[in-house]
């Protein structure tokens, strides 16, 4: 039988449930009973979460691999963000692809519901379509230089090629999450976290002056880059296995878990 371990990051108390959550990675002055601060797994980027945030703790997840010990399957969930094979609760009205449901219903999702489907390797959300592409989506809503810089960095240390950055140039497909919000085999995505790691932090070393001068929200570029270039890391692997489409099978339902009385906000602080 297959073996899957889920990492929770977070800031706070998760409001994933133990039964979900198997070792929790915790940022900034949140140190979890069950898991690991990310101090004891990178000091660098401990000390990177004024600039990178959550994606701070995506980037040690090979390193809670190794401090936990290796599965078949990787889950990757935030504080309050998690995918479910299931349709459950309402969609959220600020972000029409992320259902909204209570603790306690969180607390009912079996264990099942939070790994792929037998036969699959993965368990993400459902693609969606940018009609101007997802270099131009990002541009609309953060600082377009930073995704030209990006870019060019990852040619530069090879973590993409030449022809490969032109191809993300022209992707109009997105994955939510990328791979920082799913469940995927490990052996695919310890590599590609290693990737992300090393380009994340190239960026935040060479751009921590201009990152200083932004607001709180846009504070988190790297964060936000790393989701668009690993959308496009699992859709390259993806159109490889599955030429004809990518199987509905492999996708899931973003659940956001709500507080009683609250509903889904996007951070902005």
């Amino acid at each position: 039988m297959l073996s899957q371990r889920t990492f929770c990051v977070t800031h706070e108390e998760p409001l994933v449930p133990d039964h979900l959550a198997d070792f929790v990675i915790g940022i900034g002055g949140y140190h979890p009973t069950r898991g690991a601060h990310i101090s004891a797994l990178d000091t660098f980027w401990d000390g990177m979460r004024p600039y990178s945030y959550g994606a701070a703790g995506n980037y040690v997840i090979p390193r809670a691999i190794d401090a936990a010990g290796a599965a078949d399957f990787t889950g990757v969930f935030s504080h309050r963000k998690i995918i479910v094979r299931t349709k459950v609760g309402e969609p959220s009205p600020i972000m029409d692809f992320y259902r909204e449901i209570s603790v306690s219903e969180a607390m009912d999702i079996p264990r099942h519901e939070i790994e792929p489907r037998p036969g699959f390797d993965f368990l993400i959300g459902f693609p969606l379509i940018f009609k101007c592409g997802v270099v131009e989506h990002y541009i609309d809503a953060h600082l377009g230089i930073d995704i030209f810089e990006y870019v060019s960095m990852a040619v530069e240390i090879g973590i993409l090629t030449l022809d490969q950055a032109q191809e993300f140039a022209k992707e109009k497909v997105f994955i939510p999450g990328g791979c920082e919000l799913g469940v995927y085999r490990t052996a695919w995505i310890r590599p590609v976290l290693e990737k992300l790691e090393t380009l994340g932090r190239e960026f935040v070393t060479r751009r921590a002056p201009r990152l200083r001068t932004y607001d709180n929200f846009q504070v988190r570029a790297v964060g936000f880059l790393a989701e668009r270039l690993g959308s496009f890391m699992l859709l390259s692997e993806l159109r490889q296995r599955f030429p004809r489409g990518i199987p509905h099978e492999l996708c899931g339902y973003l659940c956001v878990i709500c507080p009683p009385g609250s509903s889904y906000q996007p951070a902005t602080v």
